[in-house]
């Protein structure tokens, strides 16, 4: 029964992160950007959606991981090994994103200015918020990738 109970838990985990984060990542944020009247109105929308989804997607990797930390306690064999290093990547990778990318972001949209420079240069504050934003989706999708095989790894008897 417990082992079943690990399971179902570790799949619906599995299910919910990578479900939630394929839907922000390919669908939610290209419509907000692409569809918002401007830059500011999708920035705030996307952040109010991403804060919802961090706290999701916390409960899920730290559920993750627990369970994935359990199997490799109780039972040391190679799959569970693998298991347990595909969450702990997702883990690294979601810390990193939350502890080091998260504020980095902050920080650059207090020092941004929305209007673009007087002599019709790119604004090199917003090229710097894009690098941010791009390392997080990177991170994301490394999660993601993480994430997959390690479904595929759970329910592959």
């Amino acid at each position: 029964m417990t082992a079943y109970l690990e399971t179902f838990t570790l799949v619906f985990a599995l299910a919910l992160f990578l479900g939630g984060g394929a839907f922000w990542a390919f669908v939610a944020a290209p419509a907000i950007f692409s569809l918002s009247p401007s830059r500011e109105v999708a920035s705030r929308l996307a952040a109010a959606m991403t804060g919802r989804f961090d706290r999701i997607g916390q409960g899920c990797l730290f559920a993750i991981g627990g369970i994935e930390l359990l199997r490799v306690t109780e039972r040391a064999n190679q799959a569970e090994l693998l298991r347990g290093a595909l969450a702990s990547a997702m883990l690294a990778l979601g810390f990193y994103a939350i502890l080091a990318i998260r504020p980095a972001i902050a920080r650059q949209r207090a020092a941004t200015s929305l209007e673009p420079p007087d002599d019709g240069s790119p604004n090199p504050s917003r090229r710097a918020l894009g690098r941010l934003h791009g390392q997080a989706y990177l991170c994301l999708l490394g999660q993601l990738t993480a994430g997959a095989l390690l479904l595929a790894l759970v329910v592959m008897p």
